[in-house]
């Protein structure tokens, strides 16, 4: 799977996850690694650091 498309999936993924209910990054990727099972922590954590850095900042077109 090319890489970019993995990381707009996984992105989309952990989302999901926060939309549910407020948890900790950690039980976060718990739970995504039982999906994705060869990505790294770091990966993930750098994904959740963007997503709160950009907080409810709406995409630019």
């Amino acid at each position: 799977m090319d890489a970019q498309i993995k990381k707009g999936v996984l992105e989309m993924c952990l989302l999901h996850c926060i939309r549910e209910k407020s948890q900790y990054g950690y039980d976060i990727i718990q739970k995504m690694h039982e999906f994705f099972p060869e990505v790294k922590e770091s990966t993930f954590y750098a994904i959740l650091r963007r997503l709160h850095r950009e907080g409810g900042r709406r995409p630019r077109i």
